[in-house]
């Protein structure tokens, strides 16, 4: 959701559509330490998506701004970086800003258990645990311990299947950590989410709309799945678990890839970004 209030999806759109012209734009701004901070955020947020499609200046500009005096963009850099870096190649930046209580970094720690990331957490948690540094932390350190158990993945599976109670809220690491390594059985619960969430949504279609529409209940049904934020009220993890099912392979109904598309994250991101534009007029 926040992509869309942000203009997020469109400058992502943008950038993998027109790599060299966002390089262009967005470079100078997020390396300006006096523009609007507004604009810096949007287009660090370009610097990351060139990151993540292999422009290393582009990685080379968001490890420089982690070190910006304004925590905001430090943040919004930090988040770019780690978000684009499963195999946590950046962990020393990671762990040095964890130390300085950048937010960001200490929420990254808590993707790759090793001794020195844990002993940062721990020293954060000891020092204030009811600031929002020792509540990330704190989360941080639950998330490398359930890492740690020779039963992980089986604690993976059980939160990337929960739509209520607090591992709802755990959904999006799982999914990261789940993309970057293989789990057993993932697969199977991940279109299992996917159909549960489909079906409950068929279900509030058919109570709430009159069936008398053209094409039936069906057609509207689909057409509201297609292009609409709906069913993420019925589940807020949809979108999250469409998108990471997708990229590790897993085969879509044809509902499910216009809905990828109308996220943005299908392959053709002309032809998407083209469409959100005709629609602003």
């Amino acid at each position: 959701m926040r992509e869309r209030r942000c203009y997020l999806t469109e400058a992502r759109l943008w950038t993998l559509t027109y790599p060299q012209e966002a390089e262009g734009v967005a470079f100078p701004l997020a390396r300006d330490e006096a523009s609007n901070p507004d604009d810096r955020d949007l287009a660090i947020a370009i610097v990351g998506v060139l990151a993540g499609a292999g422009n290393r200046s582009a990685e080379a500009l968001l490890i420089k701004i982690c070190s910006s005096p304004h925590p905001e963009a430090a943040a919004t850099a930090m988040q770019a970086l780690y978000q684009r870096d499963p195999l946590g190649r950046h962990r020393d930046l990671y762990q040095r800003k964890a130390r300085e209580l950048v937010l960001g970094a200490i929420e990254a720690l808590g993707d790759w258990s090793d001794p020195e990331s844990r002993a940062i957490l721990e020293a954060i948690v000891a020092r204030d645990s009811r600031s929002a540094a020792g509540y990330l932390a704190s989360r941080s350190l639950k998330r490398l311990q359930r890492l740690d158990q020779p039963d992980w993945t089986l604690m993976a599976l059980s939160i990337l299947g929960a739509t209520s109670g607090m591992e709802v809220h755990e959904v999006e690491w799982a999914l990261r950590i789940a993309v970057r390594q293989p789990i057993p059985g993932v697969m199977v619960i991940l279109r299992k989410r996917l159909q549960d969430a489909e079906a409950e949504h068929a279900k509030f279609c058919q109570e709430a709309w009159d069936t008398g529409r053209e094409g039936g209940i069906n057609a509207v049904t689909e057409k509201d799945l297609k292009s609409s934020f709906l069913i993420i009220t019925l589940d807020w993890n949809f979108d999250n678990v469409l998108k990471a099912f997708a990229e590790m392979g897993g085969e879509l109904t044809e509902t499910e890839r216009h809905r990828l598309h109308f996220l943005g994250y299908d392959s053709d991101s002309r032809k998407r970004l083209f469409k959100l534009v005709a629609d602003w007029k």
